[in-house]
C-alpha cells in the first residue's frame, strides 16, 4: 500500500492513506465518563449544578408573575412601555439559558431520564411564558403609530426596542387579539410536540442493527458509523451499510410518517389561525423574507440541474465507473485516498484557515478549543448531529460534535465554529433585544469558514491525488451535498406542505413517493446519471431538519452567499473584510436580507446563484484536467 505525507504547516501533518476501516472506526461508541474532561462542553457557565438551575427556575417564575401588571398599559405612557419591554426582555434572556442548559443536558446523553424531564419542565415554562407575554404584541400594534413615535423621542433608553418594535408593527396584519394570542402561545409546548417525539425516539429508543462487514468484523450500524461506512472503499459494505441504516428506519415508516404528518398540521395550523394565505408565507414572513426567494430558488436548482450532472458524471470518471449508484455518493474523488484529520491538528488548521478574518477572530477561536465550548466526540445516548447553539447571552456558545478524525469533521468543526463567533460576536457587539439573527443569514457565517478552509487547502496541497481530493470535497460538500441536496430537501418540504394544506394526509408512501420522484430528478435517474435504487425513497426519515419549519433553503442561499463574500475577502477586496465582519456583529439589528446586500451578496438577484455555479464549472475545469492527466 503507498501512502504520501502532506505537510500543511510546522505543527501538524496529515497522512494520505488508503481508506481503510481499522478496529477505531468500527468500535462502539464509548460512555460519558470514558471521555476526557478536555473534549466536552463545559456547562457550569450556564450553571453550577442542577440545583443552581432550580434556584434559577424558581426565582423566574415569581418575577414573570410581575408581567400581569403591565397588561392593558403599555400604550399608558413611554415609561411603562419601557419598563415592561425590560421585564420581558429580562425574562427571555433567562428561559434561553435555562433552555440551552437543560437540552445540552438531554444531548449529551439522552437516556439519562432526568435530563429528559428537566428539558420538558423547562419546555413547559416556555409554554406559559409565552402566554404571559402574549399580551405584549397585541397592545404594541394598537397604539397609535404617531403616539409611539413619540415615545421613542420622551424615552431614549426604548430605542433598544425599535427594530423589534418596528417588526411587531410590520407583521401587524398577522397579530391577534391579547386573547386569541394567549390560546395560541399555550399551544406551543403541544405543536412542538412532533419534533420532540421523533429527536427522543431517534436519539434513544431507535434500535440500531450490528452487521457483519466483507472482511467478517462486526460493527452497530448507529449514525456515527453509517456515516463512516458510507465511505468505504469495498461496494458490498456500503450497500448493506445503507439498505440495513435505512431499514432500521423503515420498520418503523408508519410511526415516523404520522410524526412527520402531525408536525405538518401543526404548522397548517399556526399559519390558518394567523391568516397567513400559507404555511410558507407564515414561516418566511417573521423575519421579512419574501417568498420569491424560495421559490426561485428552487427554480434555479432545476435551471443548473446540468452543472449538477456535470459533477456526477465526473466523479463517476473519477471513480473508474460508467454510471454511479447512490451508495456512490459519499466516496470521495480519489476513492483510494482519505485525509485523517486527529482533532487536535483540525484545531491548529482551523486556526491558520481564519487567518484573513483578523487576529481578534482567530484569538477568540483558540479561546473556544481550550474554554469547554466545544463537546467533541461521539459517546452512547449522545445526539448523533453537530450544532452550534450560541442563544444562552452572556454566556459562551456551546458545540455539539461527533468528530471522526476525517477531513469531512474538520469542516463540520470549521462550520459549527462559523455558528458560533456568529452567535459570540453578535451577542457581543448588539444588546439582547437585537442580538439574534434571523434563520436567513445563519448559515452564512458557517459556510463561509467552510470556504476559508477549503481555500487553505488548495494553497498547501502539492500533488495532483492531494489537489482532487480537496476540489473534489467542495463539489461534493458545497455543490452537491449543500446546495442542490437541501434545495431538493426544500422542495420536499414545500411539497408536503402544500399536501396538507389541501387537506390531503402523509402516509409513509406519499412521503415516498414525493421524496424519490425528487432524488430521482435531481439525481438524473432516468438520464443513466445516477442509478437511485427503491430503498431510498424513505431517506426522509432520517433527516430531522424537516421538523423545523422551512428552515433547509437557508443552507442553499448562505452557501451562494458565503461563497461570494469569502471570495471577495480571500481576494483582499477592499472593503469586504469590514462588510463581512460588519454582518456577523450585526445580530439581528434590521432585515436579513438587507444586511446581506450591505455585506455584499444581494440574495435577490440570480447573480448570488450563477457566481456560486460559475466557481462549481472552473473547478470541474480543473478536476477534468487532472482526470486527463491520469489518463481517466
Amino acid at each position: 500500500m503507498n501512502m504520501k505525507r502532506l505537510r500543511l504547516s510546522l505543527v501538524f501533518v496529515f497522512v494520505f492513506i488508503a481508506l481503510i476501516l481499522n478496529s477505531s472506526v468500527k468500535g462502539l461508541a464509548k460512555e460519558r465518563s470514558e471521555i476526557p474532561a478536555e473534549y466536552k462542553w463545559d456547562l457550569s457557565v450556564l450553571y453550577q449544578n442542577p440545583d443552581a438551575l432550580k434556584q434559577a427556575k424558581a426565582a423566574f417564575q415569581k418575577d414573570a408573575e410581575k408581567l400581569a401588571s403591565f397588561k392593558g398599559r403599555l400604550g399608558e405612557s413611554a415609561e411603562v412601555l419601557k419598563q415592561a419591554l425590560d421585564l420581558v426582555y429580562d425574562l427571555e434572556k433567562r428561559m434561553r439559558r435555562m433552555e440551552l442548559y437543560s437540552s445540552r443536558l438531554t444531548d449529551q446523553d439522552a437516556r439519562v431520564s432526568e435530563n429528559k424531564a428537566v428539558q420538558n419542565e423547562i419546555s413547559a415554562m416556555r409554554s406559559t411564558f409565552a402566554e404571559q407575554t402574549s399580551f405584549v404584541e397585541p397592545e404594541i400594534v394598537s397604539i397609535d403609530e404617531k403616539k409611539l413615535s413619540g415615545f421613542f423621542t420622551a424615552e431614549p433608553g426604548l430605542m433598544i426596542y425599535k427594530f423589534p418594535i418596528s417588526e411587531t408593527i410590520r407583521r401587524k396584519a398577522y397579530v391577534l387579539s391579547p386573547k386569541e394570542e394567549k390560546i395560541l402561545a399555550g399551544a406551543s409546548d403541544v405543536l412542538g410536540s412532533p419534533m420532540s417525539v421523533y429527536s427522543t425516539f431517534t436519539n434513544a429508543d431507535l434500535p440500531h442493527e450490528t452487521i457483519t462487514l466483507a472482511d467478517g468484523s462486526k460493527v452497530k450500524l448507529d449514525y456515527s458509523n453509517y456515516d463512516k461506512l458510507r465511505e468505504s472503499p469495498v461496494e458490498a459494505d456500503r450497500v448493506l451499510t445503507f439498505k440495513t441504516f435505512f431499514g432500521q428506519y423503515d420498520r418503523f415508516k408508519r410511526t415516523l410518517a404520522e410524526v412527520l404528518y402531525s408536525q405538518m398540521k401543526a404548522h397548517r395550523f399556526v399559519a390558518n389561525s394567523r391568516g397567513y394565505p400559507d404555511t410558507l408565507a407564515a414561516a418566511l414572513n417573521y423575519d421579512g423574507i419574501d417568498t420569491k426567494i424560495y421559490t426561485s430558488l428552487i427554480e434555479a436548482a432545476h435551471r443548473n440541474l446540468p452543472t449538477l450532472h456535470r459533477y456526477l458524471k465526473l466523479k463517476a470518471r473519477a471513480l473508474s465507473k460508467k454510471k454511479l449508484e447512490y451508495t456512490d455518493m459519499y466516496l470521495p474523488f480519489t476513492a483510494k485516498l482519505g485525509i485523517t484529520v486527529p482533532y487536535d491538528h483540525a484545531r491548529t488548521m482551523l486556526l491558520e484557515a481564519f487567518k484573513p478574518l483578523g487576529a481578534e477572530y482567530v484569538n477568540t477561536v483558540q479561546t473556544a478549543f481550550k474554554s469547554g465550548w466545544v463537546d467533541v466526540y461521539p459517546n452512547e445516548g449522545k445526539d448523533p448531529g453537530g450544532y452550534s447553539d450560541g442563544s444562552a447571552y452572556g454566556a459562551h456558545p456551546y458545540i455539539l460534535m461527533n468528530y471522526n478524525d476525517n477531513y469531512g469533521a474538520a469542516l463540520t468543526l470549521a462550520h459549527e465554529m462559523g455558528h458560533s463567533m456568529h452567535s459570540y460576536l453578535s451577542n457581543k457587539a448588539q444588546p439582547f433585544p437585537t442580538s439574534s439573527y434571523s434563520t436567513f443569514v445563519a448559515e452564512v457565517a458557517s459556510t463561509f469558514n467552510e470556504n476559508l478552509l477549503n481555500d487553505y487547502m488548495l494553497k498547501k496541497v502539492q500533488s495532483d491525488d492531494e489537489r482532487l481530493f480537496i476540489l473534489g470535497n467542495f463539489l461534493d460538500g458545497s455543490i452537491k451535498g449543500t446546495f442542490f441536496r437541501q434545495i431538493q430537501f426544500a422542495e420536499f418540504e414545500l411539497l408536503i406542505h402544500q399536501k396538507v394544506e389541501k387537506g390531503e394526509s402523509l402516509t409513509d408512501e406519499v412521503l415516498n413517493k414525493i421524496f424519490l420522484d425528487l432524488v430521482r430528478i435531481y439525481y438524473g435517474h432516468d438520464k443513466g446519471i445516477v442509478n437511485v435504487p427503491d430503498f431510498i425513497a424513505g431517506e426522509w426519515s432520517i433527516v430531522p431538519h424537516f421538523y423545523y419549519d422551512y428552515y433547509v433553503y437557508q443552507y442553499s442561499t448562505s452557501i451562494a452567499a458565503a461563497s461570494l463574500l469569502s471570495q471577495k475577502v480571500i481576494k483582499n477586496e477592499k472593503g469586504s473584510l469590514e462588510r463581512y465582519l460588519t454582518l456577523i456583529h450585526s445580530g439581528g439589528s434590521d432585515n436579513p436580507v438587507l444586511l446581506l446586500k450591505n455585506a455584499g451578496a444581494d440574495m435577490t438577484n440570480p447573480d448570488a446563484y450563477n457566481a456560486l455555479m460559475e466557481r462549481a464549472n472552473r473547478y470541474m475545469d480543473e478536476v477534468e484536467k487532472i482526470l486527463a492527466k491520469k489518463g481517466k
